[in-house]
């Protein structure tokens, strides 16, 4: 405890202990803004896009079995009805005053608003996914685009309370009353569930599937399209692709900065050991003359270093714990405040690290304790 109280009094020690701080900090402070900017990427992603998985045969208990696929929602696919008259193309070519050019302008919603891309049916929610609104056995709900909220808005009042028709497998017409709308990131629409139910069959199984990494969007892509019965189709809507740029670029940069900074961490560190062990070189000394035998002094060595790891992991946690607190209420970021997987590779590294050094320099620390 004596030799521990000692070690600590040193003013390179103190020293020792605060660069190591700083720079452990900084790494975590540059890892969490790292996977900041790759949650906003999955949160972009993850919400403006639609992935269908469609097949003849039921695949339901697959697609759950892989890891990846956080969410697998069954749907319904119907064909629009050409004729139906309220969504009718419209559209003539006249003077547009926005481009001030003469071209197409469009003159209501049409079945082409409600598509994905290369599929030409529409995809219909239950109205227990789509909670927003509350609909009857007749009633469909037409979801506006929020990036379109402004352009497609000023059509709402022209389909509400009319009735629109679809097509089944069987070739017979269904109709719905539009009862209303609702803001998504996608044109979609939503019937009751009882309708969903009743309209469902087995001839076609459709699921929209979530994943919430986008790196694993194409692991998943690959390994559908492996399977030749299964068909694909991945759309974004409205993804801000600027923004999303935006944070790729961050992430390469920060963790350019954190890795480089992680390997002037262990270069330090072990510039410091060797500092300390020369440092130790006068205490080795006097504990050989106060009977200390050669385990003791080395036992001592390794207990000083094992808890100027801990220190500096207990300040560093403290210090990024509260930094992100703070940029969390100041900036009105999504820092993650803990990072437990972070913390516990780093900090595992730091001490490993630490002890191997100070195992691999114990030829010097024999060589001061003979000297002695």
């Amino acid at each position: 405890m004596l030799a521990l109280k000692g070690f600590f009094r040193k003013k390179s020690t103190k020293v020792y202990c605060a660069i190591l701080c700083i720079l452990t900090i900084t790494i975590v402070l540059l890892f969490s803004f790292t996977k900041y900017c790759l949650n906003e990427i999955n949160k972009e992603i993850y919400n403006k896009s639609v992935y269908l998985i469609i097949s003849k045969n039921d695949y339901y208990d697959y697609l759950k079995q892989i890891g990846t696929i956080s969410q697998v929602s069954r749907v319904l696919s119907l064909t629009p009805d050409s004729n139906c008259e309220p969504l009718k193309d419209n559209s003539y070519e006249g003077y547009d005053p926005s481009t001030n050019m003469i071209g197409i302008i469009k003159n209501n919603l049409t079945w082409t608003d409600f598509k994905y891309v290369n599929y030409d049916n529409i995809i219909i929610y239950p109205n227990s996914m789509r909670k927003e609104v509350k609909l009857k056995d007749n009633q469909i709900a037409i979801s506006i685009p929020l990036n379109l909220k402004d352009e497609y808005g000023k059509y709402m009042s022209q389909l509400t309370g009319k009735t629109i028709s679809f097509w089944d497998k069987d070739e017979n017409n269904i109709e719905f009353v539009v009862s209303g709308f609702y803001y998504n990131n996608f044109s979609e629409m939503t019937i009751s569930d009882e309708m969903f139910e009743e309209l469902l069959d087995n001839s076609t199984y459709i699921y929209d599937i979530k994943i919430l990494n986008h790196n694993d969007i194409f692991p998943v892509e690959s390994e559908l399209r492996n399977n030749k019965d299964i068909n694909t189709i991945f759309t974004t809507i409205g993804s801000d692709f600027d923004s999303i740029d935006k944070y790729s670029n961050m992430v390469d940069t920060l963790n350019k900065f954190a890795y480089s900074i992680l390997v002037v961490l262990f270069i330090i560190l072990l510039i410091i050991i060797k500092n300390i062990l020369y440092d130790e070189k006068k205490v080795i000394k006097i504990n050989r003359l106060l009977g200390y035998n050669i385990n003791q002094i080395k036992k001592n060595l390794v207990i000083n270093l094992t808890t100027l790891a801990f220190i500096v992991i207990i300040l560093s946690t403290l210090s990024t714990i509260s930094i992100n607190i703070l940029l969390n209420i100041i900036y009105n970021l999504d820092l993650i405040v803990i990072d437990y997987y972070l913390l516990f590779n780093l900090y595992f590294a730091i001490i490993i690290v630490m002890i191997f050094f100070s195992l691999f320099y114990q030829f010097k620390i024999n060589k001061y304790i003979k000297n002695g």
